[in-house]
């Protein structure tokens, strides 16, 4: 899009906010659930008639298959702990990322989610 070789893409609010705030790009729609708190005013495919358009990115932490669930639900804990305190929340809200910490199972079933839905890129 800076380089006028395309006119629209679907892009991160991370790598995109920058340009935003420069005033290079304009957000058109977010794909989520919910407006994002980085842009109150833009609204969601849903709400532009897309019901159902929910394409949300994600960053996730991987162990081995085989990996004792007991060392999984307390990495899982660790991480949530960590996801919730106040630096936490304001170092990912910073990066405009949506503080979202749970288990190994909720991550499990996001990932099954999304790979039926072909948004898992």
């Amino acid at each position: 899009m800076l380089g006028n070789t395309v006119n629209a893409a679907f892009v991160d609010l991370t790598t995109a906010s920058a340009q935003i705030d420069a005033g290079k790009i304009r957000a058109l729609a977010v794909g989520g659930e919910k407006r994002r708190t980085a842009l109150p005013n833009v609204p969601t495919m849903g709400e532009l008639g897309y019901p159902g358009f929910e394409i949300e990115g994600w960053i996730g932490i991987f162990v081995p298959a085989a990996t004792p669930k007991d060392i999984v639900a307390k990495l899982s804990a660790e991480l949530a702990r960590i996801i919730a305190s106040p630096e936490g929340v304001a170092g990912l809200e910073a990066l405009k990322l949506v503080p979202v910490g749970g288990t190994a199972e909720a991550f499990d079933a996001a990932l099954r989610r999304d790979l039926v839905r072909g948004t898992m890129l």
